[in-house]
């Protein structure tokens, strides 16, 4: 078990004897939906998976991410309906300084928050000239936007209450509206 709530569930499924693939299903229904699999390298360099796989409701939420010669790096995050397949958000994690068009998204997350109805935050870890800095995102009706930037945010303080987000930078608590 990957993550369960009062709807849905997402779980592992080994493959070939040795993958595991991340699948998940409403409860009550006899349909499930590939979510992700676990991170892995298979041979030339590549390597990718699925993390910080997340659910609120029939919601899923999860980064997914390669890292290769040829394709490039990407790391994204994306939202899916448990009930249906439907992917609702499919987006980098944020916008890398590198100029390098094979890189989408500034890095890996270190956390994911979901609502029922599709809202999404994260944080990402952004390597930056001066160093690696988190960043708080959130995707919702009122769009995509970075919240906060720092070295100082809590990599793991992301929480969600309702509609209220949480997070912590500089020790200090920080909140916002998940619409």
């Amino acid at each position: 078990m990957i993550a369960a709530d009062a709807q849905a569930e997402v779980y592992g499924v080994r493959k070939n004897g040795e993958s595991v693939e991340y699948r998940g299903c409403v409860y009550g229904r006899s349909r499930s939906f590939e979510v992700g699999f676990i991170e892995e390298c298979i041979g030339g360099g590549a390597c990718g998976g699925t993390r910080n796989v997340t659910l609120a409701g029939a919601l899923v939420a999860r980064e997914r991410f390669v890292a290769s010669q040829v394709l490039g790096t990407k790391w994204i995050i994306e939202v899916e309906d448990l009930r249906n397949g439907h992917v609702l958000h499919k987006v980098p994690t944020g916008t890398s300084e590198s100029g390098d068009p094979k890189i989408i998204g500034a890095g890996l997350t270190s956390a994911i928050v979901v609502k029922s109805d599709g809202a999404v935050a994260w944080i990402d870890e952004n390597l930056v000239a001066a160093g690696l800095q988190y960043e708080v995102h959130v995707l919702d009706r009122s769009g995509e936007r970075l919240l906060a930037s720092g070295t100082d945010i809590a990599p793991r303080s992301l929480a969600l209450a309702g509609s209220t987000l949480y997070w912590t930078q500089g020790g200090k608590p920080y909140s916002t509206t998940l619409n």
